[in-house]
C-alpha cells in the first residue's frame, strides 16, 4: 500500500470522528453501506472523486485537506479522540 493512500485513509477516519459521525451516519448520508466507508478507511478501496467531494462537504474541510493529510487542520476534538482513532473503534 502506497504512503498516499495510507494518508488518505487515516485521514478519512481522523475526519468522520472529528466530525463525530459513525460509519453508519457516513454511510447513511452517502447513500452506502457501513462496509464501503470502512473500506474506504481502511485502504481497501478509495472513493471516487464524486465521494471524496461529498466527504469533504459532510466533514467541512476541503479536498486537499483530506488528501494531503492536513492534521493541523483538524480540531481539538480530533486530538481529544486520537486515542479511539488508534484503537480502531467505530
Amino acid at each position: 500500500m502506497g504512503e498516499g493512500v495510507v494518508i488518505v485513509q487515516l485521514t478519512l477516519k481522523a475526519w468522520r470522528i472529528n466530525a463525530g459521525l459513525s460509519l453508519e451516519d457516513v454511510a447513511s448520508i452517502l447513500g452506502k453501506t457501513p462496509r464501503t466507508i470502512q473500506n474506504w478507511e481502511s485502504g481497501f478501496n478509495i472513493p471516487d472523486k464524486a465521494n471524496v467531494y461529498k466527504l469533504a462537504k459532510i466533514y467541512n474541510t476541503t479536498i486537499d485537506n483530506i488528501f494531503l493529510g492536513n492534521h493541523s487542520a483538524l480540531s481539538e476534538r480530533y486530538k481529544n479522540n486520537k486515542e479511539k482513532l488508534q484503537k480502531g473503534d467505530e
